[in-house]
């Protein structure tokens, strides 16, 4: 049993979730690809087993790892530190009394969340706030975090094999993104949206209005990218989203003004950029989609405008943009600079004061203060010049001493201390300007979000937008895959017209399998991935490579696919081909789709001939889920006599 908590400091996210697992921890191992973490912090209380996972998974990822101390959190510490924690946040709350009934509200509700979850998510939680608390980072959990868990209820599993397999976010040959399903479907014009567009590839939607509220979107889009340059209104919508591209990563940049880390260029950069964008989409007026009309609004917020023009209009643009705290800030904002800034100005009438009697000392109408090499407030007088016994010198040149009378020493000090305090005062007036920031928090983050969804449906858009391409149809109740044309996503954009399209037909009703042969290189597994990703597109929200479509919602897809071994962790190839047949038996159901490819690799041709036709046996008699099954041994075929019904026997043609 297995808690698990995953942060990401840049921005917010706050990832958890519990689970069951088995032997080969492939529950525990799909978390660590859905969220890619740069550290992991180990439970002293971990198996060996799974500290060996986590440490070869570290190893292979250049991961730091680290243990938590043992006996971190007894007797109930793990929810005390926690509540503290949060407790706090609402008796420091200053401003009015609504502000404060707020916060304390919000609380209630994060601690109710807190106790409602299971003891082992919430110990998670305890170590990874303690360990964040070493770099002053536990603000990170505090209100505003975007808590979710890692598979949603609305959201398809997809098993690591399957995310692995089909090379979803990776390729298998050299683990980059080139050739992978994200990297055909990343055409996102922001650090932000491509972070979020990740997201979607690897969690499909399994809500059907869901995901007909992202393709009306997409289809949106795609229409106004189709009528760019012809003159008409809907055009506005993709011009609009192709400015995304100029923005900086407005994700990180308000999360770092939350963390009080900004520059002042980078506060006056996120914030213009936030008002640039809203003003850009309040043009788009003709928007008809659900999704698109409430992503717009969350973007052209009034109250997001308002705060924006608030904050920005308190600062000096161009002191902002040089790092020039000094001359930050509007005056009469903050009267205790206001006060250094008086007192320095005070200090440098009395040294203008001084000139006119140095002048007439000195024979020197023309005489004004010099600066060299970080020393100011100089008095320059020829060497054979005689000067007072009391003025100190500085340094000199050939021709010229440089001194410092005692009065302006004497005010030199004052004006070095008063510019160090204007310096502190200034900077504890930036600390409280970020931190008034923190209330307008939550709505920029949800406009920031709203735009990286945006900037992810104008990729989707683009993809769809390509020849060959169509729409899914999604039926209600009835089990259904029917794909007309169908092609490999990828290969199909490398290949085009060379593409060999085929046919699927599956059905509640008749068929719902299809047993594979056929020759090497033929393209059976081609074959069987498409049609897996197909369906993962499908339900991502774009369109797919096909004639026509039409399926229903499928709950997960699983793959078993190649032959790889893992010695390091002690797991043969036969080992690991049975353990993944193992989780497909143990967690399909009758909505999901099973892709399966020649499951008898690792061991003898009997016990390979056995092993394939119980499983397919299984999953047609048992689990009744719509499967691929590729396979080499034509004896296996023979489980059409039993299923007449409900298994095709398919032979893959060749040229």
């Amino acid at each position: 049993r297995f808690g698990v908590v995953a942060v990401e400091t840049s921005t917010r996210d706050v990832m958890y979730g519990h689970f069951l697992d088995t032997v080969t921890r492939t529950e525990l191992e799909s978390r660590l690809l859905a969220c890619a973490p740069a550290e992991l912090l180990l439970s002293a209380s971990l198996s060996t087993s799974t500290k060996k996972l986590l440490m070869d998974y570290a190893g292979a990822a250049d991961v730091r790892a680290e243990k938590t101390p043992e006996n971190s959190f007894e007797n109930g510490g793990t929810v005390a530190a926690l509540a503290d924690f949060y407790g706090s946040l609402a008796s420091s709350k200053k401003g009015c009394l609504d502000e404060k009934v707020d916060a304390g509200l919000e609380v209630i509700f994060y601690l109710q969340a807190l106790m409602t979850m299971p003891e082992i998510v919430v110990a998670a939680f305890a170590h990874i706030f303690a360990y964040l608390k070493q770099f002053n980072l536990e603000n990170v959990l505090r209100l505003g975090a975007l808590f979710r868990p890692f598979a949603g209820q609305q959201e398809m599993t997809l098993s690591p094999n399957t995310i692995r397999q089909l090379e979803i976010l990776h390729n298998q040959t050299d683990g980059t993104e080139n050739g992978s399903l994200f990297w055909l479907m990343n055409h996102t014009k922001t650090a932000f949206g491509a972070r979020l567009l990740k997201y979607w590839v690897a969690h499909p939607l399994r809500d059907r209005m869901l995901i007909s509220q992202r393709l009306d979107a997409v289809a949106e889009i795609a229409e106004s990218i189709g009528d760019k340059g012809r003159g008409t209104t809907v055009a506005t919508l993709a011009s609009t989203l192709l400015l995304l591209g100029k923005l900086p990563d407005l994700e990180r940049g308000i999360t770092r003004i939350y963390h009080k880390t900004a520059t002042t260029y980078e506060f006056i950069n996120v914030i213009n950029a936030i008002m640039k964008a809203a003003s850009q989409f309040q043009r788009v007026r003709d928007a008809r989609s659900a999704l698109l009309i409430r992503l717009i609004s969350a973007v052209t917020s009034t109250s997001v405008i308002d705060h924006a023009n608030k904050l920005v209009t308190s600062l000096n643009a161009e002191a902002a943009a040089a790092g020039d705290k000094i001359n930050l800030f509007v005056a009469g904002q903050y009267p205790e600079v206001y006060e250094c800034k008086e007192n320095i100005k005070s200090i440098e009438e009395d040294l203008e004061s001084f000139l006119p009697s140095y002048r007439k000392l000195l024979k020197c109408s023309n005489l004004e203060y010099l600066s060299v090499s970080g020393m100011s407030f100089l008095v320059e007088v020829p060497c054979a010049q005689r000067v007072p016994a009391d003025w100190v010198k500085i340094n000199s040149t050939k021709k010229a001493n440089r001194y410092h009378p005692p009065e302006v020493l004497e005010a030199s000090e004052r004006m070095a201390l008063a510019k160090e305090q204007l310096n502190i005062s200034c900077a504890k007036a930036w600390d409280m300007f970020l931190t008034g920031f923190t209330s307008y928090h939550m709505e920029f983050r949800a406009a920031v979000q709203a735009l990286a969804a945006l900037d992810c449906l104008y990729s989707l858009a683009v993809v769809s937008c390509n020849q060959g391409y169509v729409r899914p149809e999604f039926v209600d109740e009835a089990c259904l895959l029917k794909i007309e044309g169908g092609r490999h996503p990828v290969l199909d954009s490398t290949l085009q017209d060379a593409f060999v399209p085929n046919d699927t037909v599956l059905s509640g009703e008749g068929e719902r399998s299809q047993i594979i042969t056929g020759p090497n290189m033929g393209g059976k597994s081609c074959y069987i991935r498409q049609v897996a990703l197909i369906t993962i597109m499908s339900q991502i929200g774009l369109y797919v490579p096909a004639a026509t479509a039409k399926l229903h919602v499928f709950v997960a897809v699983f793959t078993r696919m190649g032959a790889m071994d893992r010695i390091q962790r002690g797991s043969s190839t036969f080992f690991e081909e049975l353990s993944e047949a193992s989780t497909i038996l143990h967690k399909a159901t009758s909505r999901s789709l099973v892709v399966i490819d020649e499951l008898e690799r690792g061991t003898s041709t009997h016990d390979s001939l056995a092993i394939a036709y119980a499983t397919l046996h299984h999953l047609l008699q048992e689990v009744q889920c719509f499967t691929l099954f590729v396979t080499h041994y034509l004896n296996v075929t023979e489980v059409v006599k039993l299923f007449p019904s409900r298994v095709q026997a398919c032979h893959m043609s060749y040229l």
